[in-house]
């Protein structure tokens, strides 16, 4: 009797699971038939108040940085001048949360360690440094020495043990694009936030100013519609994706 139990156990499951997944499914439907129908802005009214929603419901700053900044970029240029909008700042905060976004992690096979860079997407130039980088990066995040290669010099023993014999003196620029090359993970979450307690007061302005340019009943029924909080709901992907990068449990 026992198996018949279990099995049955297993289909009332199955059932559960298939149902929640057809009102994800409606849900889903529903919110795409709803979104796509022809509003009285048009279409571009309607794209951009989906941005902009998106801006509000995401949990994860870097997310709501690039979401506000394409957002912008969203505008035709010859309807930008009535916009307190700096586009020249929203292209530098658009770059470097892309990049912060896209951080590689691998195991260096040396030393054993997890390894975090960050890809900037631009030359490692002292002008770019000027440019993306100087403005926020008030901080000293933790990272492997060891894996630096242009700024130290250290030797091995011959039981394994790293010692460093020399630092080499170089700008503070140049050091700090190799260090974001060999960040640990608290490293790479100091960056994070250090950018990110910069940036988003910039992009609260930003996302208010683009508010004004959707009509107000058309962004206050996308904002419901991604507000839902039905299982399978768009607004629950949304929040999903967004959850922030954490640090591993052993790490100190």
């Amino acid at each position: 009797m026992k198996p018949k139990k279990k099995k049955k156990k297993e289909q009332t499951d199955n059932n559960e699971d298939t149902q929640n997944q057809e009102e994800g499914q409606s849900d889903l439907q529903k919110f795409v038939q709803t979104a796509l129908r022809q509003p009285r802005g048009g279409i571009y009214e309607q794209l951009l108040s989906q941005f902009l929603a998106q801006a509000v419901i995401v949990t994860d700053p870097l997310k709501r940085i690039k979401i506000v900044c394409e957002a912008a970029l969203l505008i035709p240029e010859k309807e930008r001048g009535d916009l307190a909008v700096d586009y020249e700042q929203v292209n530098m905060l658009n770059r470097v949360a892309n990049a912060l976004l896209n951080s590689v992690t691998r195991k260096d096979l040396d030393f054993g360690v997890d390894v975090v860079s960050i890809p900037w997407g631009f030359g490692y130039t002292e002008e770019n440094f000027k440019e993306f980088i100087e403005p926020w990066v008030e901080c000293q995040p933790n990272y492997w020495p060891y894996l630096l290669k242009k700024h130290v010099e250290f030797s091995q023993d011959r039981y394994g043990q790293v010692k460093i014999v020399k630092i080499i003196e170089t700008p503070t620029w140049s050091f700090l694009y190799e260090v974001c090359a060999c960040l640990t993970h608290v490293g790479y979450n100091t960056v994070k936030n250090a950018f990110a307690a910069w940036a988003i007061p910039k992009v609260q302005l930003y996302l208010a100013e683009l508010t004004q340019v959707v009509s107000p009943s058309l962004y206050a029924e996308v904002i419901g519609l991604y507000r839902r909080n039905s299982k399978g709901s768009y607004a629950e992907k949304v929040k999903e994706a967004a959850k922030p990068v954490e640090a591993p449990a052993d790490e100190t």
